[in-house]
């Protein structure tokens, strides 16, 4: 594991860029720090104009990046931490999420094992997952609710029967698996519960957290589980036996966040301790061999991105043109766009 330190706040989300290279976070001290996963660097720090960030995600190409809080969002192209204009939105209706998937479907269209839009003044929280990116799923009371994103029609509604399993009414968390087969919550008292996405029936009941569940995210393989808790500890659960694997710990306060990186061998953590915790289930040797390479490539292309501002080239510019270059392998080119966006931040004073 990993410590990312910085916050000078609660940390409310964690997420992972869809190539896995970058990790934002953001909670209550109105800002939106950008990681490399690799090193653990904190490459820049995007200020905003909201009290809390509830919400992020990147779009589905990982080159913007979103934060919203209730009903208001504003964005960056995250090569060059320059706010987005088109992405801004501000409403002051907050009585429902579904506005975020109608303004930005590129960002909720492939979100991972599901990207979170969360209402924190009620009872719901929902997300957008499934192989397709089709669905919308929301906690209701005791159970949840699964619409077709597009249409909105209610495709499943479940609420749970107390002779088989008692579930809380509040929901603060809900995941759908990557084939949109299973559906599961988190509930007060450390209860999850696995249901059948396509009947609504609940399968199974888990239990190990000691305390409310904030946040689940399930493998991007589907074979995993993973769990936060009030308790400070986050957990993996095997779906299939419906089982807990292991309980991790080392945060000092509440988990309010976890999400699998893309290739299911990290998981991040977000905190009210103010970190942020990358947990790594790759081997040693192989990370080795990425940092060794990933250093061959910053030692080559920093020179050349930095001669290019100091020639006074513009950012957005440079961004552009490194996109657009067929010649970079997608390596070379997340490596440029990394070291643009450090190299801008640092001059602007943002690290």
């Amino acid at each position: 594991r990993r410590v990312l330190a910085g916050h000078s706040a609660y940390v409310y989300e964690a997420i992972f860029s869809p190539d896995g290279r970058l990790l934002a976070s953001a909670g209550g001290d109105s800002h939106v720090r950008v990681w490399d996963v690799l090193t653990g660097d904190c490459l820049a720090v995007l200020a905003c104009d909201f009290s809390v960030v509830y919400g992020l995600s990147f779009s589905v190409d990982g080159s913007r990046l979103v934060a919203t809080s209730g009903p208001r969002s504003t964005a960056w192209d995250i090569a060059v931490g320059a706010p987005s204009r088109d992405d801004f939105h501000n409403s002051g209706d907050d009585t429902e999420t579904p506005w975020a998937f109608d303004r930005w479907p590129g960002y909720w269209a492939d979100a991972g094992a599901g990207t979170r839009i969360t209402r924190y003044t009620g009872k719901k929280q929902a997300n957008v997952s499934g192989d397709d990116r089709a669905w919308q799923l929301s906690g209701t009371e005791g159970g949840f609710e699964l619409r077709h994103a597009e249409s909105g029609r209610v495709v499943v509604s479940a609420t749970s029967d107390p002779a088989t399993i008692a579930v809380p009414d509040d929901v603060p968390a809900v995941a759908l698996n990557p084939d949109a087969t299973l559906v599961a919550t988190g509930h007060a008292g450390g209860l999850i519960v696995l249901w059948d996405a396509a009947t609504g029936q609940p399968l199974a009941g888990m239990t190990g957290h000691t305390a409310v569940v904030y946040s689940l995210d399930f493998s991007p393989d589907g074979t995993r589980l993973a769990s936060g808790s009030r308790d400070g500890t986050l957990r993996l659960w095997h779906v299939e036996r419906r089982q807990e694997l292991v309980a991790l710990q080392g945060h000092a306060d509440y988990v309010h966040s976890v999400r699998f990186a893309p290739d299911g061998r990290l998981l991040a953590s977000s905190s009210g301790d103010g970190t942020v915790r990358l947990w790594d289930a790759g081997s040693p040797r192989d990370r080795l061999r990425e940092h060794a390479a990933d250093g061959r490539r910053r030692a080559a292309w920093l020179p050349r991105v930095r001669g290019r501002l100091e020639a006074g080239e513009d950012p957005q510019a440079l961004a552009d043109a490194l996109r657009s270059d067929a010649g970079l392998s997608e390596a070379e080119r997340a490596t440029a766009l990394r070291l643009l966006l450090a190299e801008v931040a640092a001059s602007a004073g943002e690290h």
